[in-house]
């Protein structure tokens, strides 16, 4: 329990410099922690966008990854209005993943066209998008994706 709160302080005092010592299984939630505490105390998008780009990336792209693997496209588009949905396609193209970015352009469109920001969801308009987004997931290797751009932009991190 102390390892783990000890984890989360230092996720909140995030430095770029620390980012070379945490380690590859860590560092995505690290980064994630630290952006949704200064996310937390305002307007999430206009403090995201106050970041710098790689910050934006990953945090729109992970984003869309957490909401579609815990309930699909159509959740992602319910539950956050698609707010993020241009930045995650750029940031997929970013980290590496066009098959990704090419998902999110893709359910975009649909969402614009159907206007999916509605009272009810889980209609299936998303099912093959969603089984897309998960297959390009597991064979771009996201997580690892993910890791090597937050290094390869390690001075973009932390306070």
């Amino acid at each position: 329990m102390r390892k783990r709160l000890k984890k989360a302080k230092a996720c909140e005092s995030l430095k770029a410099k620390d980012i070379p010592g945490i380690p590859d299984n860590d560092l995505l939630l690290a980064v994630m922690r630290w952006m949704r505490d200064k996310a937390g105390g305002g307007c999430e998008f206009d403090v995201i966008a106050s970041l710098p780009l790689p910050c934006q990336y990953v945090y729109a792209c992970d984003a869309a990854v957490v909401e579609v693997c815990n309930g699909g496209l159509d959740q992602y588009y319910f539950n956050t209005g698609g707010v993020f949905a241009a930045l995650a396609e750029e940031g997929f193209r970013a980290i590496g993943s066009p098959p990704l970015a090419a998902v999110m352009r893709q359910a975009d469109q649909v969402a614009e066209k159907s206007k999916v920001i509605h009272e009810e969801h889980g209609d299936g308009l998303f099912d093959e998008l969603d089984c897309a987004f998960y297959n390009a997931m597991e064979a771009e290797g996201y997580d690892a994706l993910c890791v090597a751009y937050i290094r390869g932009n390690a001075a973009s991190f932390g306070d």
